[in-house]
């Protein structure tokens, strides 16, 4: 397991696995803390830390398994990067270009932090009236083939 420290009391911790189950984040979490974390999901899947202040978020992509502690609610996108057909992006910003355009992975990544950040589900995030004035974005630079970002409320 890696950890990044960031300001506000932000930890990211990751680690390079086959598997890509909750069970890989609650061992990265456990670890962290050092005792038994649960895992459990909301009401839209979003995960949480059972009986605990702190927030989580959590994704993978690949061989990569990461995850965005904080004591403020938070999101984390990671993707590997892949040859994406450009024709994708004039569709995803058909459906998502009103919240923020997307032009290539590093903005994908952004915006699915923000869905997880505003415990909303992709395939309805499009709907909502959504000020991203508010939010805070942070590129991460994990490892050259991956894009990451996390996003918290300022």
């Amino acid at each position: 397991m890696k950890v990044i420290s960031l300001p506000n009391n932000i930890y990211l911790l990751y680690t390079y696995s086959e598997e890509t189950k909750t069970g890989v984040a609650e061992d990265l979490v456990s670890s962290f803390f050092g005792k038994k974390i649960m895992i459990e999901k909301g009401n839209n899947g979003e995960p949480f830390i059972k009986d605990s202040e702190y927030y989580i978020s959590i994704s993978h992509s690949r061989h990569l398994v990461i995850c965005a502690v904080s004591l403020r609610p938070i999101g984390i996108d990671i993707e590997w990067k892949r040859e994406i057909n450009q024709k994708c992006y004039p569709f995803i910003n058909r459906l998502y270009g009103h919240i923020m355009p997307v032009h290539n992975v590093n903005d994908w990544v952004k915006l699915e932090a923000m869905v997880k950040l505003l415990k909303l589900k992709l395939i309805n995030a499009y709907q909502s009236e959504i000020d991203i004035s508010s939010v805070y974005f942070k590129e991460i630079n994990i490892d050259d083939e991956y894009a990451c970002a996390i996003c918290n409320k300022k």
